[in-house]
């Protein structure tokens, strides 16, 4: 919904989980109230580093060029 695409990925729950869900139209209408909100998800989005890729990146810039 934030982007305007397909679904991207799937979430596995570890342990014990609360799911919401949240309707496109619903979204719609938060976005009229909160107009600033999409640019302040995407901007966390972008921001959000997990483990997997942190040590991703950091590998990646350990590799010696020529």
């Amino acid at each position: 919904m934030i982007y305007g695409c397909k679904r991207t990925a799937t979430v596995t729950s570890m342990k014990y989980s609360t799911l919401a869900i949240l309707k496109k139209e619903h979204y719609k209408e938060i976005l009229i109230e909160f107009p600033d909100l999409q640019n302040q998800l995407k901007k966390s989005i972008y921001q959000y580093k997990d483990r997997m890729k942190r040590f991703i990146i950091n590998s990646i810039l350990k590799i010696e060029y020529f």
